[in-house]
């Protein structure tokens, strides 16, 4: 059986900037240097091809399309660290950003990108043998991460549908971003997401500060601080133990791990409706997102769907 492959997508300012985390992770997990050579070529650290591509130069390169509509986020992947790493074709980046509104990347600018970035994955995907999914990284509370993603998995949904749609969504923190409308754009989008996507991990932005400042001792943590943390949640178990030669492990032919939903999450989705409701009882900058095309009717019948989906944990809880 041949290797199953998976596609990473990052999406808007959040995505892209945990993109930095979850590859460094990934290629010192994998033995492979900053620009793609593996570093130790004949030893195991070269099963790489899951989330890697090798080149007949002996290069690999990541299995991602990273997506922002306004270009500097990507633009530090382009100076960074890691640039060498990346095929230039897979950065893909827009004119002018979405505004932190879920319309504008939704209906408006979001509708110029779509195109590009469809066509990019449809090339990543035919030059995969047995692709098994796709794992993607956004934020609730921006434009591009709410407005665009739900367009693309909207899109997807209907090209690959039967393939899994892993995602790893930061939940809005108002003590932290100062975003104003990021009750409306998760709203909004986790409304749009709900049949296009398989499985949500979400990350609350101000448990992953209170660990990080109380648990780690990290005084005054970064954005940065906070994506590694959550590339290690996500990633820091694709090694199950290490093996040593003539260790008594017997040979498994497949590893499994429980992941399940837990009913807590309620208190989340209570929240943020809760915080919802307030701003969209007086309309409070309503005009901006029915300017750029979405209807006004669609804030209370978001807000009605995330409701029913807490009270569908709450009558989990008995």
């Amino acid at each position: 059986m041949g290797v199953k492959e998976v596609i990473h997508i990052h999406i808007g300012q959040a995505g892209v900037q945990i993109a930095n985390a979850c590859w460094e992770l990934y290629c010192l997990e994998h033995g492979i240097r900053p620009d793609g050579i593996l570093a130790y070529p004949d030893s195991d650290s070269g099963n790489c091809g899951p989330f890697f591509s090798q080149t007949g130069c002996g290069k690999v390169i990541p299995r991602v399309v990273m997506v922002d509509l306004e270009p500097t986020p990507i633009d530090e992947i382009r100076k960074g660290t890691y640039h060498q790493l990346f095929h230039p074709t897979s950065l893909l980046t827009g004119k002018e950003d979405a505004a932190s509104n879920f319309a504008r990347g939704y209906f408006g600018i979001g509708r110029e990108m779509i195109d590009v970035a469809l066509n990019r994955i449809r090339i990543v995907a035919e030059e995969c043998n047995c692709l098994q999914g796709f794992i993607i990284f956004r934020a609730f509370g921006g434009g591009t991460g709410s407005g665009f993603t739900a367009l693309l998995l909207e899109a997807m949904s209907k090209e690959y549908g039967k393939l899994t749609k892993i995602e790893y969504a930061i939940y809005p923190s108002p003590k932290i971003s100062p975003i104003i409308v990021e009750p409306y754009n998760a709203v909004l989008t986790s409304h749009a997401c709900m049949d296009t996507e398989d499985v949500c991990f979400i990350f609350d932005n101000e448990a992953l500060y209170d660990i990080l400042s109380r648990l780690l001792d990290v005084p005054r943590p970064t954005y940065t601080n906070l994506n590694r943390l959550i590339a290690q949640v996500s990633f820091d178990n694709t090694v199950v133990c290490d093996v040593v030669p003539g260790g008594d492990l017997a040979a498994l032919q497949r590893a499994v791990v429980m992941v399940s939903s837990n009913s807590a999450v309620r208190v989340a989705w209570e929240r943020l409706v809760k915080k919802f409701s307030v701003m969209y009882a007086k309309r409070a900058f309503v005009h901006h997102f029915v300017g750029e095309g979405l209807e006004e009717g669609e804030f209370k019948t978001a807000m009605l769907n995330v409701k029913a989906l807490s009270n569908d944990y709450q009558e989990m809880e008995g």
